[in-house]
């Protein structure tokens, strides 16, 4: 309300001029790309009823998860049958409102809490919001059919994000003399996050903006749409200024005028050469030729949704040229540019950039001129972001930084890596040069801090959510994470300890929930690890309807799906991964000794003190050293290729978690107490069998032994132990004479399991004080 009263009283915000410029940007933009505006829906179009059908199905497949709906959702569920049945009807009625409605019913707001913030969900009447769905499909199907978007503006059909991430990595590294640092030249990845686009899109201009693309009664009807009063409780404001998300075409709208943005952003000439002819566009990330690519700093450019990435590549002159000109502006004489300066400290530091002088002014300078570049009524980019960051690749800086769609990326390009080589390793993408078809770059990979918070929040709002609901809902949403998870992040997920810990943590606090449902709370009715695959002997059913074991099936051949259908193999994989660590931490206190674990191990067979697995097929029997699989009955053959893993075993590891510390010290000032004593611990540690030829978990018992007379350890604790056992059986035993009683009933045993020496008595004296002490 406070922003609306603002504008209201203070504004337009965008002066005249910016306004003439922006909109002459966009007029010769389209027609240098030859854009035939959109026109209104023709009665008779061809695609109404699939376009239809797609807004309705997308309306309703938000339901399809909901159990219990109110009286609107309801309403809105009745009407979108109804559209299914009659929709000739419905599209007549669609097109009269987007030709002649103006005034819209009020817009209710509520929020969602995802913890670490909240979305608003706006509630939008549901006859406008069916006219809406339509208008948004009409709108990207046409738009993409006449080329409207530029092919930097992404999200896209074309691939999916991580895919997305791949591309990006490979074209830095395809770059022409991405790597090349001899003559001083210098490679700047630059993202940012565009400020507060949605509250800033002026309607005005926005409407006139639409009417280069669309017909001037689907500009004016989407732009009255974001005219509307909103409600939230008992508050109410009409919304003059900044774009309603809630909308259905909201997305079409903000990427349309993203795109302006982004035609400021890198000049018409640049955009011109990266998106190529108009009857020869370009490929995402491709130029006509080298001599076009050199031709302008910036080589690289992208914009997912309000995040930009681009990569500029600069030689020695013109990096001088832009710093001088930076300092010119804004004079840093202490040299506290490196002071505040972003880095990405989810990296070992030799694995940062390297904060030296003509580096870290550089980066600064490159973000200075490009938020030059916008209008601050429009949006701007602040170097304070969180999101915000500048990665330089110069002579004193061998890696490139970034963070895109949730991974966090690291490449380090080939002539810079020194013992690391260009091996097949785990969370790492090998970087090919088209050209030579030589891997000349590695791209690390990590999940970044904010998707572990996302998934964090999600397991923590299924546990909020669960309630009185059954085991089995609370089991199917933590494997629908959990999947969702790993066929996203796939081989960044092994690279990022932090994310493994967190899988832990969250599948025992799912596992903790599930117990207090259930009348057995044993262990062994639990899945003890989270990561399955297929065990060497499991058959799989064959397209031609014989069997085959799991591991002589390779790829090219035919396997029956679980879905009935058959396919190809496509990919095999196998080997170890070990997927748990242990690491000891210090004491937290005097009284307190913990000893926390990450554990697992590798997916192998393994001694009899590690208990194995099979959960082939349903099997729960828990083998040793020979575990052979269970053998299967033909209604248990099946292939399932809905989730890739990192191995054909699939075998469960559970390693036994209840090591500790004990503790056998002797404090006492008694004068029959012993000042020797010991601490025990019993850890699990991953070490190398010779025998597998990788590492296992080994169960260890460690002793310190100690002497508090001399405040340090023994240099041998084991004799000082056995002579103090003696001497107090000793005394014991003359104790027990001068009573009268037998001098044999006093003796010394060595507890070898618990690393102590033992004082025991038989038929002592009753009334002497008993001689046992450890």
């Amino acid at each position: 309300q406070e922003r609306q009263r603002n504008y209201l009283k203070d504004g337009p915000y965008v002066s005249a001029e910016e306004a003439v410029a922006i909109y002459t940007t966009a007029v010769h933009w389209l027609e240098s790309r030859r854009f035939s505006p959109i026109p209104f829906p023709p009665l008779s179009y061809k695609h109404d009823p699939k376009l239809l059908i797609l807004a309705l199905e997308r309306l309703r497949e938000s339901y399809s998860v909901q159990g219990h709906v109110n009286s609107s959702q309801r309403e809105e569920l009745g009407l979108i049958e109804q559209a299914f049945d009659s929709p000739h009807e419905t599209l007549n009625r669609i097109k009269r409102l987007l030709l002649t409605q103006r005034a819209f019913k009020e817009v209710g707001i509520e929020f969602m809490d995802m913890y670490s913030h909240l979305v608003p969900v706006f509630d939008v009447e549901p006859l406008e919001k069916i006219t809406d769905a339509y208008l948004d499909q009409y709108l990207w199907y046409e738009a993409d059919k006449r080329r409207l978007w530029a092919p930097w503006v992404k999200p896209a059909d074309s691939e999916p994000p991580p895919l997305l991430v791949y591309k990006w990595c490979q074209g830095v590294n395809n770059l022409d003399g991405a790597w090349d640092v001899d003559s001083g030249e210098c490679t700047v990845m630059l993202e940012a996050r565009l400020a507060r686009v949605f509250e800033k899109i002026d309607l005005t201009l926005l409407n006139r903006l639409l009417r280069l693309v669309l017909d001037h009664n689907l500009a004016d009807y989407m732009t009255a749409k974001n005219n509307v009063g909103i409600s939230f409780k008992d508050m109410n404001h009409v919304n003059t200024y900044g774009l309603i998300r809630g909308l259905q075409f909201a997305p079409f709208i903000f990427q349309y005028y993203g795109m302006i943005i982004d035609l400021l952003i890198l000049g018409l000439q640049r955009a011109s050469e990266m998106a190529g002819a108009p009857n020869m566009p370009n490929d995402f990330l491709q130029f006509r030729d080298v001599e076009t690519e050199r031709r302008h700093p910036i080589r690289m450019y992208m914009r997912y949704i309000d995040r930009v990435y681009m990569v500029l590549r600069f030689d020695e002159d013109e990096s001088r040229d832009l710093i001088q000109r930076f300092l010119t502006e804004m004079p840093d004489p202490n040299n506290e540019n490196v002071v505040g300066y972003n880095n990405k400290r989810c990296w070992p530091r030799d694995s940062r950039m390297r904060l030296m002088k003509h580096d870290v002014n550089l980066g600064r300078a490159a973000f200075w001129d490009i938020k030059n570049r916008l209008p601050r009524s429009l949006t701007t980019i602040e170097w304070d972001d969180e999101a915000s960051f500048v990665s330089v690749y110069s002579r004193d800086n061998p890696n490139l930084l970034f963070d895109m769609a949730g991974f966090e990326v690291r490449i380090l390009p080939k002539q810079r890596q020194l013992s690391e080589g260009l091996t097949a390793q785990d969370g790492a993408w090998a970087l090919i040069n088209d050209s030579t078809k030589e891997r000349t770059a590695t791209a690390f990979l990590r999940v970044d801090d904010a998707s572990m918070q996302r998934f964090n929040n999600r397991i923590r709002q299924i546990l909020m959510s669960s309630g009185s609901t059954t085991f089995t809902k609370i089991a199917n949403k933590f494997n629908t994470a959990l999947i969702g998870l790993m066929t996203y992040y796939r081989e960044a997920v092994v690279h990022t300890r932090e994310m493994l810990d967190l899988l832990v943590k969250a599948e025992t606090k799912i596992q903790s929930r599930i117990m207090l449902g259930l009348n057995s709370k044993d262990c062994n009715r639990m899945p003890p690890v989270i990561f399955y695959c297929y065990g060497e002997g499991f058959r799989v059913r064959m397209a031609d309807g014989s069997s085959r074991a799991i591991e002589n099936v390779s790829i090219g051949d035919r396997v029956l799906g679980s879905d009935g259908q058959a396919r190809d193999v496509a990919q095999t994989m196998d080997g170890t991964a070990p997927l748990f660590r242990v690491r000891l931490a210090a004491p937290r206190g005097d009284d307190s000794h913990v000893v926390p674990r990450e554990y697992a191990a590798p997916v192998v067979r393994t001694a009899s003190s590690i208990s194995v697995r099979s959960i082939c097929s349903g099997s729960s029997s828990t083998h040793t050293v020979s575990s052979d699989p269970p053998a299967l009955d033909s209604g248990d053959l099946l292939y399932d290729d809905e989730f890739l893993c990192n191995e054909r075993h699939r075998l469960a590891i559970s390693v036994n978690t209840q090591g500790s510390v004990r503790e056998r010290p002797g404090r006492s000032g008694q004068s029959q107490w012993a000042s020797t004593g010991a601490f025990v611990l019993d850890t699990i540690e991953l070490r190398r069998d010779a025998q597998l030829g990788f590492e296992r978990p080994y169960a260890v018992s460690r002793v310190f032994e100690f002497n508090s007379d001399f405040f340090g350890l023994t240099d041998n604790g084991k004799a000082r132990a056995f002579a103090a056992a003696n001497r107090h059986a000793m005394a014991m035993r003359k104790l027990a004479a001068n009573a009268g009683g037998s001098v044999d009933c006093v003796h010394v045993w060595h507890d070898k399991q618990k690393a102590a020496y033992r004082v025991i008595a038989k038929n002592f004296p009753r009334e002497l004080a008993p001689p046992c002490r450890s």
